[in-house]
């Protein structure tokens, strides 16, 4: 692989990683985020490595292996925040049923 294409790769896959970085944090806080954009980015580089000879992409791989886990990670991060929500829903539905079988409370 050409010095400019290696170097070009390396970077968006270093820009994807920490997009994938920064969602994983806001997911945390309990921040939304918006991934389309990552989608997009990822389909791209993909599109891109496959497109290279055999063997010439074999330096990006540490890159893409740390891609491939930030990714983990923020498939982690976005399952627990779902569950928690699906949790705290849950909750809400059970009062709300309570609060119609037995009555509001007086003030």
């Amino acid at each position: 692989m050409s010095e400019p294409l290696a170097a070009k790769m390396k970077s968006r896959l270093q820009a994807a990683a920490n997009v994938v970085t920064e969602a994983r944090r806001a997911v945390e806080a309990g921040n939304n985020v918006d991934l389309s954009g990552l989608e997009n980015e990822v389909n791209g580089i993909c599109t891109a490595l496959s497109e290279l000879p055999n063997g010439a992409g074999a330096d990006l791989k540490p890159v893409l292996v740390g891609l491939v886990d930030d990714l983990d990670k923020l498939t982690s991060s976005l399952t627990a925040a779902h569950e928690k929500l699906a949790a705290d829903i849950g909750e809400l539905s059970a009062r709300r049923r309570a609060n119609r079988a037995y009555g509001q409370p007086q003030e």
